[in-house]
Parts: structure tokens; sequence; C-alpha cells
């Protein structure tokens, strides 16, 4: 027998300023309508925001159909967006957890993996909805206050009405409002700001981020994660520790901060036009590029189009499979042109023997896309004659535009080793010649170092990609179709 939980009471006293914390490391979920087997609904009562008429808050659902049950489904998490206006209940994005700990993004009803807007909840039942928004509805109001300014003008701002206190824990919400409003991967989601919700440790200045959101340009969830054992990092000097001093002032310093401006123009960086791909690179990085390509030998098979199955899976996410159609043209000087189609994307670069790009140009289906341009570029050794044991090494950087980030800069550092050539009929029946292992390892500024392996194919002078990783990616491909002249 279902039967509803009433959360009245502890919902109200978020209200209070000394409301107990509850322990970092437990989740807070609640039963709202359950059988006598545990199965059914429950809600975060630690993780819930309100902003005006709506609140969020997340909702884990154990009773699942069969047909979930028998995919290895063991239960799924939403976020909720609840009007308190009117009686409605959207789903923003959701999860399906499996028994292996895996997830599956959705967003909506039934989209898989990809952004879209909130839609109605189908499976909730009217009066479960009434009894949640007579309970989240009485949580107070977001009252933002300005407390810092970083780079690129981006504001940081704390909820003043969702601090929770306790003997040397501070709860609060902290909004991240950006300049721009920009794309997130790898949903694609569109964010002008994100709010995260943080826990501090006052006499250790230590804080954790218990939740994190993200909000398009309207100020409606577009995608976020929680997470069930958070863990603490120093904030000892910079912005955290700005925020920590801030929180765990008892003095009222914070509620005496004037409100936060909330209005300002911003632009769509997916709007923002991307660069061309050039028929040649600047003649300075051309230079660069045949010293590092080596002997300019005619080659004995011209590739004309590959099919490529790339599986692919985050961590902690769901394995994912597609295929690509890529063109492949030879310019001279290890020079290759190629066109990829994806049902996901469509791309056209200019590189290095497929291994270094030289420009590129990506668009989405849905909208948006990037284009990287190389600007500066050195490097030791070379590619071509490929010696087993030999270490080619090289700096590349770039000038990028994207719909995540808008105008930019990178630079890199890899570092490859080559080894023992085998035949490359391994590979594919259609190829000729020899296939040279190459390891490489790149570091991106601000971004996680990634391995990747491939082959080069001396008698068609093009690289492939076998295997790309990070800490928590990894993709492996194979050749399914290779056409030659």
């Amino acid at each position: 027998m279902f039967a509803r939980i009433a959360l009245v009471r502890f919902l109200a006293l978020a209200a209070i300023m000394t409301l107990q914390c509850s322990p970092l490391a437990a989740e807070q979920w609640h039963p709202v309508s359950v059988d006598d087997k545990g199965k059914g609904y429950y809600l975060d009562t630690d993780r819930v925001l309100r902003i005006g008429s709506t609140v969020t808050v997340f909702l884990r659902e154990t009773a699942l159909p069969d047909s979930m049950l028998a995919r290895g489904a063991r239960q799924r998490e939403t976020a909720l967006r609840i009007d308190c206006g009117k009686p409605e209940a959207l789903v923003a994005y959701g999860d399906v957890v499996f028994e292996d700990g895996s997830r599956l993004r959705f967003y909506g009803e039934s989209q898989i993996n990809r952004y879209a807007k909130p839609t109605s909840l189908p499976f909730i039942a009217t009066s479960m909805l009434a009894s949640l928004q007579h309970d989240l509805c009485a949580v107070p109001s977001e009252v933002l206050v300005d407390v810092a300014h970083a780079g690129q003008n981006r504001r940081t701002q704390v909820d003043t009405a969702s601090l929770r206190l306790a003997e040397d824990e501070v709860r609060a919400w902290v909004r991240y409002d950006y300049p721009v409003v920009a794309l997130d991967m790898p949903y694609r989601n569109p964010y002008g700001s994100k709010r995260e919700l943080m826990a501090v440790r006052c006499s250790k200045a230590e804080y954790a981020v218990l939740a994190g959101l993200d909000f398009d340009e309207d100020e409606v969830v577009s995608d976020g994660s929680t997470f069930a054992q958070p863990a603490y990092r120093s904030a000892a000097e910079g912005e955290p520790a700005e925020l920590v001093h801030l929180l765990c002032d008892r003095s009222g310093a914070l509620q005496r901060l004037p409100p936060a401006r909330l209005v300002r123009t911003k632009a769509r960086t997916w709007e923002i036009p991307l660069d061309p791909v050039a028929a040649q690179p600047p003649p300075a990085v051309t230079q660069a590029l045949a010293r590092a390509a080596g002997a300019d030998k005619a080659l004995a098979l011209r590739l004309r189009k590959v099919r490529i199955e790339t599986i692919s899976r985050p961590q902690g996410g769901h394995k994912q499979q597609s295929v690509e159609e890529r063109t492949v043209e030879s310019r001279g000087a290890g020079l290759i042109f190629g066109n990829v189609k994806a049902p996901e994307y469509s791309l056209e670069d200019l590189s290095l023997y497929g291994l270094i790009t030289v420009a590129s140009r990506s668009a989405f289906p849905a909208g948006g896309g990037a284009s990287r341009r190389l600007e500066g570029f050195n490097s030791t050794g070379t590619l071509v004659p490929a010696g087993a044991g030999e270490v080619f090494s090289y700096e590349a950087e770039y000038a990028t535009v994207d719909s995540t980030r808008g105008r930019g800069r990178t630079r890199s550092r890899t570092q490859c080793k080559l080894g023992a050539a085998q035949p490359a009929a391994a590979l594919n029946a259609k190829l000729t010649g020899t296939a040279v292992p190459v390891d490489c390892e790149s570091q991106t500024d601000g971004q996680p170092s990634s391995k990747t392996h491939g082959w080069l194919l001396l008698d068609a002078g093009w690289f492939f990609q076998d295997l790309f990783e990070t800490l928590t990616y990894r993709s492996e491909s194979r050749l399914l179709e290779v056409e030659t002249d």
C-alpha cells in the first residue's frame, strides 16, 4: 500500500538559520510514496533550491517498469522543476542508474545524451504533485548578494535565504553568473549561470560541493550533478577562501551586502562566426610542418574514403557507439584534407598526416560548432621516415572559436613514440605497405592530459587513431571500410 510521507516539518525548518546540517557523506533521500517493500519515490531533502515561484528538487524512483529492469536499470533519478503558481512539474534532466553503477543521462521524457528543454512529468500522480508543491513551496525563495567579480566579468553571488548553520558547518547555494550564454559539454546544454550547493567546515577552512546546476538564459535548469560522497578541498587562497570567510562570518556581514544585479545582456557563443578551414596554413607554419613531416615521398596508395566505428564510454557513463564517414585527400608535404559526416556532427579539417590538426571546423545538427586554427608550431624529430623507438614531440598553439566558450587560445605539448612497423593489411585488407604504431601523450593548458594510440600508414600518408583516453573518458575505433582511387 502506497502512503505519502509528509515533509512539511523538515522543509519548513529550512527557513531557520540554525538548522542542524546532515552528515555530508549521507544523501538525504526521504520516502514520498512507497510500498511495503520500499519501492516507489524518494525526495532528496538536502538539495532543494527555490528561485521565485519555482523549486528545483531531485526525485528518485525505484519502482521501474519491467522493460527497464530487464536492461539492468536499478533506479531513475530526476531533477524536477516544480511551479508553485500552477499544478506543473517539469523534467529538467535525469539519470537512469544501472546495476554496474553506470548512468545514462536523459532530458525531458526520452531525449538520451543530448540536451532538450524541460517537458512535463508523465509518471507523477496529481495528488503526489499537490503534496510536493505544498511542502516544497514553503522553502524561502532565493535572495542573492554580490560577493566577488572574477576574470572575464564572472560574478559570484550567495543566496542568503539558503544559509544553513551548524556548530562548525555552513551550507548555502552559490551562483556564478557568466557574461555569455554558452553550450556545456558533453550534452550541449545552454548555460549563462551555474549554482553550486557549497558545504564549509569553518575551523579547517575546507569546502565541498554537494550539487551543481546549470541554468539557461531564462534561468531554467538545463543540466547538473549531485555528489553522494563529496570531497573536501582546501580554501587556502583566492575566491574559495573569500567565500569560506564570508560564509563562516557569524556577524551578519553577508546579509548586509547589497542585492545582486541579475539582468545583463549576454551573447550566445554558438552564434559567434567560426573561422573557415583555409586551403593552406600561414607560410611560417607551413615551413615548420614540412620539417616535422620529413621526407615528402610519392604516395603508393591514395585513399578516397574510410568508414570508422567508434565505441566510447565516459567514466561512470553508458557505452556509446557511432559510425563516421571520412574523405581523405592528400595535398602534398604530408597535408591531408578531410570531410567527416556522422550522426552527431560534421567536420572538415586540414592536418599533417591526420595526426596534427592544422585547421578544423565542426558543426552539430542542433546548432553550434567549433573551429581551430594552428598559429604556432615547433617540433623535434620527424615522422617520415619512421624508425622504431624514435621519439617525435611538438608544441602547438591554436586560435579557437566554439559554442561552449566563444573565442580563445589553447597551447599543448605532445610527445609521441614510434614502434616497429607491421603490415597495414592487418587493419584492413585494402591497405598496402606498412603501418607504424604511434603512442602519444598530450597536455593542453588547463585540461587533463590525454593518451592516444594509432597507426601511421606509410603508403597512404595517413594516420589512423584507434584509441583515445583520459582519466574520465575512453574511446576505441576500428576501420570498417576503405575506398581507394
